[in-house]
């Protein structure tokens, strides 16, 4: 009863729209209700349909009887054609993976159970591609090679979406053909993002940004993190509460910024927070008073610390009352510490980046040798106890 069932289906299809056999063209809207229909259309093995393939009816569970479809719509009538998935129990879009190009819409909307897109060859769209209501669409993975949307790309009440990677490589949404489509008409290359509950990474759309890729209009309210479109050129992509690290590290007459694998850029307090140039590593160091901030850049996030006071004179007076001495300077490696008739201290070499890469406790000799095993650069050897701390800027060569 089944086969006879699919038998008539194929039936309707044909006569639905003309085809021209397997592997060919369908001329003509397809509207799909049921899975019987997704699979008796899929057996047909086309490869184009002109006109809309309309995906609606709860039932319908999989897609992939729907493979050999590598093309959708009518680049003369965009506003007619196109793909649309409503009301399903879908849970991916497996079946549409190999359509590489939609002469005109992209809609899916009230699919509760979708929780991936899967258009992996999807690169263009030349009418507009609305999201709507998929409410357990955590991401935008299966988009990443969409690069041109030719119309609005509306992203809507998609209540459990968190960030839009999958769009790391669109690059335009605009409208190429202004004959075709004239100035006058409204939204033609709009990005709206609106009501999505938990959205707070918008980082996949760096590369839309820096082709000032968006035509129109930019509009991204209601969501749970709202970056204006100047956010997004500062690379401010993402909701930084609790995000970046901005604590500092004080030692001696270097503040050090705890946040790792981040951007840095130095700044003067005393001068209304002026850049200092070329102080871009994580460790600052001063020879003179003065109190200084951090900005840093982490994960699309800018943050920037609080002040903090380096008085490097108040080091300078300690330092001249301890006599230890250091040589060579500069070295190869070999250092010689004298430390006079000092008991009990420590040793340890810090980086630039702040790291301490070498460390010896508790020592009781007064002179002390050790190898500085490291790349050619600045380091500091810091003598310290509970009492006093002295540094040595060395060059190792």
């Amino acid at each position: 009863m089944k086969k006879i069932y699919q038998i008539i289906i194929l039936l309707l299809l044909s006569v639905q729209g003309a085809f021209l056999g397997y592997g060919q063209i369908y001329y003509g809207d397809v509207d799909l209700t049921t899975q019987v229909e997704v699979d008796s259309f899929g057996a047909l093995g086309y490869t184009k349909v002109t006109g809309i393939l309309s995906i609606d009816g709860t039932n319908i569970i999989d897609l992939s009887s729907l493979s050999t479809l590598t093309y959708i719509g009518d680049s003369l009538s965009h506003n007619s054609s196109g793909i649309s998935i409503s009301y399903t129990n879908l849970t991916n879009l497996i079946g549409l993976h190999n359509v590489d190009t939609v002469a005109g819409q992209v809609v899916v909307y009230n699919n509760h159970s979708l929780t991936s897109i899967n258009l992996n060859k999807l690169s263009i769209i030349e009418f507009y591609f609305d999201l709507t209501n998929n409410d357990n669409l955590q991401n935008l993975s299966g988009l990443d090679s969409l690069k041109v949307i030719k119309g609005i790309y509306n992203i809507f009440k998609n209540n459990n979406l968190t960030t839009l990677n999958g769009l790391q490589n669109l690059m335009y949404i605009k409208n190429f053909n202004h004959l075709q489509y004239p100035s006058s008409l409204p939204y033609r290359g709009d990005l709206r993002i609106i009501l999505n509950l938990n959205l707070i990474d918008y980082c996949a759309l760096n590369n839309l940004i820096a082709n000032d890729g968006i035509e129109d209009n930019y509009n991204v309210v209601d969501n749970l993190y709202n970056p204006t479109l100047q956010d997004l050129q500062n690379n401010i992509c993402t909701d930084c509460s609790n995000n970046v690290n901005i604590s500092i590290s004080s030692l001696g007459s270097q503040v050090i910024a705890n946040q790792t694998g981040a951007s840095y850029q130095w700044l003067d307090c005393d001068n209304n927070y002026a850049v200092i140039p070329n102080e871009t590593s994580n460790v600052y160091s001063s020879l003179t008073y003065g109190n200084f901030a951090v900005q840093i850049i982490y994960n699309g996030c800018v943050d920037t610390s609080a002040c903090v006071t380096i008085n490097a004179l108040d080091f300078q007076e300690v330092y001249c009352s301890i006599s230890i001495t250091l040589s060579p300077n500069p070295t190869t490696g070999n250092i010689n510490l004298d430390f006079g008739l000092i008991e009990n201290k420590n040793v340890r070499v810090i980086n630039r980046l702040g790291q301490v890469i070498y460390e010896e406790n508790n020592i009781s000799d007064f002179a002390y040798c050790f190898n500085l095993d490291a790349s050619e650069g600045i380091y500091i050897v810091e003598v310290f106890s509970d009492d006093f701390r002295k540094q040595f800027k060395v060059v190792k060569l």
